[in-house]
This record gives C-alpha cells, sequence and structure tokens, in this order.
C-alpha cells in the first residue's frame, strides 16, 4: 500500500505551491485535505465557505491564498520558475503530477 501524500509534502519542496484545481471534484477533495491537514485561509474564513477556484497558493505559514485574477493566471501559465502542482494527480499518486502549462507557439 502507497503512502498518502500529502500537502505539507508539497511545501517541503518550494516557498509556494501553486496547485491546479480541474473541477469542484477536485476542489472539493483539496478542501477536505486542506482542513485535514490545518491549513487556512489567508483571511482565517471558514475553508468550506470559500467559492472553488482554479488555482490556489499554498504558503509555508499553512495559509492558502487566491491567485488573483487574470494577471495572476497569466502568472501562473507563464512563469517559469512556478513550483505548479496538478492537485488530482499528485494525490492519486501519479508519478507526473508537475503542471506544465501549454507553452503557445511552441508546438504543443
Amino acid at each position: 500500500m502507497s503512502e498518502t501524500r500529502t500537502l505539507c509534502q508539497l511545501l517541503d519542496r518550494g516557498e509556494k505551491v501553486y496547485l491546479y484545481l480541474a473541477n469542484d471534484v477536485v476542489w472539493n477533495r483539496f478542501i477536505r485535505q486542506a482542513v485535514e491537514e490545518g491549513f487556512q485561509w489567508q483571511d482565517k474564513s471558514d475553508m468550506r465557505e470559500k467559492r472553488p477556484a482554479d488555482v490556489v497558493v499554498l504558503m509555508q505559514d499553512k495559509t492558502i491564498h487566491y491567485l488573483g485574477g487574470q494577471s495572476g493566471h497569466m502568472l501562473f501559465r507563464s512563469e517559469e520558475n512556478l513550483f505548479r502542482v496538478n492537485f488530482a494527480r499528485y494525490i492519486n499518486g501519479g508519478a507526473n503530477y508537475i503542471y506544465t502549462p501549454v507553452q503557445f507557439g511552441k508546438g504543443t
């Protein structure tokens, strides 16, 4: 049996971890995991009351931040030095869980 992966283990890899959350099912799984591990929203609001988002940022102090608006999403998709994780792949044990944004004009 394989060991369950945690959000805290991801924080061991980087100062900030950018998580891609593909849909509401993945969002709900993320919220359950975050609550179990003691994470909280930056504004300390109830974990279960926030609206779903496709990208969030985990910080070393175990706070979660929304990635703000269009400019935040542009950063997520273009900045090369971000540690991006496809949460569904990661939590399900996938070997290839690093999120790689599509590079327009580069053939992929």
